[in-house]
């Protein structure tokens, strides 16, 4: 903040002061309204309340707009003026009202107060003016007490301060304290504005030398970002050279590399044809038993192709002669279903002809000798009727056993026909996949006859391959030479190129401190 915006805002402080002021004596007021007089009272709530007026109104001004300055000393000179007019008044109103005024410590200090803001304007000569105004508002304030308050002046200690009495000389030493006071004050406001003069001018020439020490330091700066934006660019073109430098180095090591490897692979791939065209005369004599053999197989597979449609011919009529034994079975068992329903019904007849007999032996007992015959007869009955009913029971168990047999019998006919079936199924399956083998086996038979015809090409051009080969060995010998001389030549200049990469190095290092020095 400069000094011209202090004593800007001076006024502002001032009045602020002022508000505070107010709230003050106002409260001090409601405070002593039983201790004081009323007209006193009065007198000094006018004054305080028009106090209040006024600052109210330089607040608003000062929210909307900047007042003159004659308005801040003019409130000024009110808040010294109402302040010495209540004093005055309350040393005009008795011997006990005046004494109390004088001797207030407070009136005094308030007077200096006033005093103090008032050198927030900045104008020695206006805080002079204050001083002797304010020494002159307390001497008169003297006169008024000694006049019309009805105190008697004195110079004995013992008198003055008692009740009625005041000391003259003292008083007006009060007086003249005040407007030495403000001699004081307002050569200290016109030191302190002096200083802020001889501050401001130098910081005005200290302004004018950082701005012309700022331009040469943007001078020294720019010209050493663009010395070292150069060095950057010759450092980044030199790297980059000796870098593709190095790569192209690399890179012919790694053809010399893959020449010499070339040259060994084409010496081992020359040996490998010759090697290649031996086993391939060999593969070709080879091959010729090879189709013997498919020859062969070819027709094992046809024969077997032959057995397996015989096999599923006799699976299939096993099928039938199963089916057809199922059938038997199943009549059998349904004539054996005959027999027991039979056996059943004589089996009800041997158990009627029981209860036939049963009933004869009774009715004989009753007749007594004429019926003793008759009884006899009865008892064969019966004895007939047990044997048959012994014999149906027999046969139904032989029924039931047979029943039985029979079923299980069925069941294996039938588990006997499911497996026929899938072998029949198996055996159509098997058939298939020789008779595809031996269209597999045609067709290996064709292609070891084209193999055949290949080989005997790839004999002929694996010979043609090894004499070009030998003549690519020899040229491959020269080539190698020629790179070896040009990469030597590629590392010196590799090596030349890091060395003045190191010297720009420097250079840039030294163009770095340059533009350091010129930012601090």
């Amino acid at each position: 903040m400069s000094i011209e915006s202090l004593w800007q805002n001076g006024k502002i402080t001032v009045n602020r002061i002022r508000i505070v002021l107010f709230f003050v004596f106002f409260a001090a007021l409601l405070g002593t309204k039983n201790s004081i007089p009323e007209a006193m009272f009065y007198i000094h709530l006018s004054g305080t309340l028009i106090m209040g007026i006024y600052a109210s109104i330089c607040h608003i001004w000062l929210r909307k707009g900047n007042p003159p300055e004659w308005f801040n000393k003019l409130l000024i000179i009110l808040d010294i003026g109402i302040h010495l007019i209540n004093t005055s008044i309350d040393c005009s109103m008795g011997p006990m009202e005046a004494k109390s005024a004088l001797s207030n410590t407070a009136v005094l200090l308030v007077v200096f107060f006033y005093l103090i803001y008032s050198g927030f304007l900045g104008n020695p000569k206006f805080v002079l003016f204050n001083g002797f105004l304010a020494g002159f508002g307390v001497i008169l304030s003297y006169f008024i007490s000694v006049h019309f308050g009805g105190l008697i002046p004195s110079e004995d200690p013992n008198l003055y301060i008692q009740t009625g009495y005041v000391g003259t000389s003292a008083e007006i030493v009060k007086g003249i304290f005040v407007m030495v006071s403000g001699i004081l004050l307002s050569r200290l406001i016109a030191l302190l504005i002096l200083i802020s003069d001889k501050g401001i001018e130098k910081a005005k020439e200290s302004e004018y030398l950082l701005n012309q020490s700022l331009k040469q330091k943007k001078i020294i700066q720019d010209a050493a970002k663009n010395l070292e934006n150069s060095i950057q660019s010759c450092a980044n073109y030199i790297s980059h050279t000796a870098e593709r430098l190095e790569s192209q180095a690399a890179s012919l090591e790694q053809v010399t590399a893959i020449n010499t490897e070339l040259f060994s692979s084409f010496e081992s791939n020359a040996k490998i044809i010759d090697d290649q065209n031996g086993k391939i005369t060999d593969l070709f004599s080879g091959s010729n038993d090879l189709n013997q053999m498919v020859v062969t197989i070819s027709m094992i597979n046809q024969e077997l192709i032959t057995i397996a449609n015989e096999n599923k011919k006799d699976t299939t009529e096993i099928a039938g002669v199963s089916k057809k034994t199922s059938e038997y079975l199943d009549s059998i068992k349904t004539s054996f279903d005959k027999v027991d329903e039979i056996n059943q019904i004589v089996a009800e007849i041997g158990e009627k002809t029981n209860l036939l007999a049963l009933n004869a032996s009774i009715e004989a007992a009753r007749a007594g000798e004429v019926g003793r015959g008759f009884a006899v007869v009865a008892s064969e009955v019966s004895k007939l009727a047990d044997f048959t009913a012994k014999n149906a029971k027999m046969i139904s168990d032989v029924v039931s056993h047979s029943r039985k047999f029979i079923y299980e019998a069925a069941e294996v006919s039938i588990q006997t026909g499911n497996l026929t079936t899938n072998q029949i199924k198996k055996l159509e399956m098997t058939t298939e996949k020789v008779s595809h083998m031996h269209r597999l086996f045609e067709k290996q038979k064709s292609i070891i006859f084209d193999t055949i015809n290949q080989l005997t090409e790839i004999n002929d051009l694996s010979s043609q391959i090894s004499f070009s080969t030998k003549e690519q060995i020899s040229g491959q010998t020269e080539v190698n030479k020629g790179i070896m001389a040009l990469e030597n030549e590629v590392n010196k200049i590799s090596n030349a190129s890091r060395s003045l990469e190191q010297h720009v190095e420097q250079i840039r290092s030294q163009s770095l401190e340059l533009l350091t020095l010129s930012e601090s």
